[in-house]
């Protein structure tokens, strides 16, 4: 059958839809809120997206699909009940893929689910870079394919327009090399065999495209019972969207790959044993967190996922060095509206908080748990991997730490040093294999002791187009930085009128690749100083779902360049990016 797992707004549950000869069976299961309180609920057209703000509201999800209270009434927390309804929603998937959403009428309350199947589904994504932005997603099972949706122009068009679009094969094999991949994204697929392999707006309808990245008007969402099963593809596959104007004409088109699981560890081995691990299907599936640690002798209290990772330097005596020992928080939930531990759902805590949502580990010796968490990603700009888990004692001291690694897989790590009139390192590591690979941005900076008496603040970064000439140093200082030419963009993304509002960490493929500023946040810069041993230095933590390593758009072999402070266009500092070699293949 088909699911809706509740774990918002301080609700958990499921509401599950079963094949039956009369139609469709409802079982429905809430506990949360306040007993007895009553719901009204409907699913609404869009897939709602996971672990971003205000996820339920009809900006995100769009129009009423069904509303089941007209027909059945409402749902009550913590009363189970089963209902036959005589829509016929499983055999023409209909439902899939959709947003089941909860509303109280009394207290506001809302939560909010996709419709999933409960057996195996395989993700695909496609990423748009020009003169369109966005991604298509197909998620196929054996209840049929959900083909979503967020498109958008790049190019300076203001306006919303209704596509043709279809997905085409490559002659190249499955294995196509990312310069073949750029090249077909750049030229939009002119090189690929005319006749689609499936047209999708034949299918199932069209394409739609907005004039800004957040606007409902660039979301689609189409379920389909008969779609060819792309598993069984040879080769690359593409997708390619039709100009409204001449439709024969390809406008854009992106590569429509496979997303594998990804999978992360973080192993404890000094006053706590044990591992911490992380697997995620996609995106658009609730992460499986499985905590095994041992040896706690009943020291520990509360434990979450920091918002820096663990650097070890000269001093191994210190327990958790360069953590933060704060949260992490990226939907910057508020302290005060916290429930008490283990007593709301996920979304109700910051994302770091893991004692919170799954208990503390009060009185422990050791402790085994597996949950499902849909508010903790391993993929986008709020990823937790790279960050420190800290487990802590009863006073907030660390008692055990290691950071979220991916497992198996082969990471290519880039730097740039600065040493004047900034010092500091830039580290960027990325999966070099995965095809949609996030990059885990490390930065520390701070100006030489001697130099500035004042933090300076809100300073724009970017990765610019060439490296540049640093002779015997390691950067070099305003206008010789000019040098490194403009800003790295490879896709010709315009930078007029709109630019600094529509591009942002969610919506990448709206910002130019080198735009640090645009794509994660400003930067703040102290002057260096010690104060009870530890470095006064800005240090910050930050997944770029846009930055290749590899393939023709990398950013290794060109200059990251730091402009004058409140946002100003005058080049401060600028070192080139190299690859590092020792930690290869690891």
């Amino acid at each position: 059958g088909l699911v809706a797992s509740i774990n918002s707004g301080g609700l958990q549950g499921n509401i599950e839809f079963l094949d039956d000869p009369k139609g469709t069976a409802i079982r429905v299961f809430l506990r949360g809120g306040t007993y007895g309180e009553k719901f009204r609920w409907k699913i609404h057209e869009f897939p709602s997206i996971p672990g971003t703000a205000n996820p339920c509201s009809d900006e995100k999800i769009g129009r009423t699909y069904i509303d089941f209270t007209e027909k059945h009434g409402t749902v009550t927390a913590g009363q189970d009940m089963v209902l036959l309804s005589n829509l016929k929603l499983i055999p023409n998937a209909s439902i899939l893929g959709r947003t089941l959403v909860l509303r109280s009428p009394e207290t506001g309350r809302i939560s909010c689910a996709v419709i999933q199947p409960t057996s195996r589904i395989r993700t695909y994504q496609a990423k748009l870079f020009s003169p369109l932005g966005g991604t298509v997603v197909v998620r196929q099972s054996a209840f049929g394919t959900g083909i979503s949706s967020q498109l958008w122009y790049v190019n300076g068009t203001r306006r919303d327009s209704i596509h043709r679009w279809a997905i085409m094969q490559s002659i190249s094999g499955a294995s196509e090399s990312p310069s073949i991949t750029f090249q077909n994204e750049v030229t939009h697929c002119a090189n690929l065999q005319a006749t689609p392999f499936f047209h999708i707006s034949e299918a199932v309808g069209y394409a739609a495209v907005g004039r800004e990245p957040s606007s409902i008007t660039g979301r689609t969402y189409h379920s389909v019972v008969s779609a060819p099963i792309l598993e069984k593809v040879a080769n690359s596959l593409y997708i390619a969207i039709y100009s409204d104007i001449d439709p024969s004409e390809v406008l854009a088109c992106g590569r429509l790959v496979p997303i594998e699981p990804r999978q992360a560890m973080a192993k404890f081995d000094s006053e706590a044993s044990g591992e911490i691990s992380f697997r995620q299907e996609s995106p658009f599936d609730p992460t499986l967190v499985t905590i095994n640690l041992n040896d706690l002798n009943k020291k520990a209290y509360s434990y979450g996922i920091d918002e820096l990772p663990l650097i070890f330097r000269g001093d191994k005596t210190e327990v958790c060095p360069n953590v933060k020992s704060i949260i992490y928080n990226p939907l910057k939930k508020s302290p005060d509206a916290v429930p008490e531990p283990n007593k709301g759902s996920s979304d109700q805590y910051a994302v770091g908080d893991l004692s919170g949502k799954f208990g503390p580990l009060n009185n422990a010796e050791k402790h085994f748990q597996q949950v499902y968490d849909p508010q903790l990603s391993l993929f986008g700009v709020n990823s937790v991997i790279g960050r420190a888990i800290v487990i802590y004692y009863p006073d907030g001291q660390p008692l055990a730490c290691g950071n979220i690694e991916l497992t198996g897989r082969r990471v290519i790590t880039a730097f740039a040093t600065f040493d004047f009139p900034l010092q500091g390192q830039l580290i960027l590591r990325q999966d070099r294999d995965d095809l949609v690979a996030d990059t885990s941005v490390y930065l520390e900076l701070s100006y030489p002791s001697a130099a500035s008496q004042t933090k300076t603040y809100h300073h724009p970064w970017h990765v610019n187009e060439r490296a540049i000439p640093t002779g015997q140093r390691f950067s070099l200082s305003g206008i010789e930085c000019l040098q490194a030419g403009s800003v790295f963009n490879p896709y010709n993304v315009s930078v007029n009128g709109f630019y600094f509002s529509h591009c942002s960490g969610l919506a990448p493929q709206r910002c130019q690749v080198g735009d640090f500023s645009g794509k994660l946040r400003h930067l703040d810069i102290p002057p260096f100083g010690i104060q009870g041993n530890k470095q006064q230095i800005s240090r910050y933590y930050f997944t770029d779902p846009m930055l290749p390593l590899v393939g023709p758009a990398s950013v290794i072999g060109r200059s990251v360049v730091i402009n004058e402070p409140d946002f100003g266009e005058g080049r401060l500092a600028c070192a080139n990016i190299f690859e590092h070699y020792s930690d290869y293949g690891k």
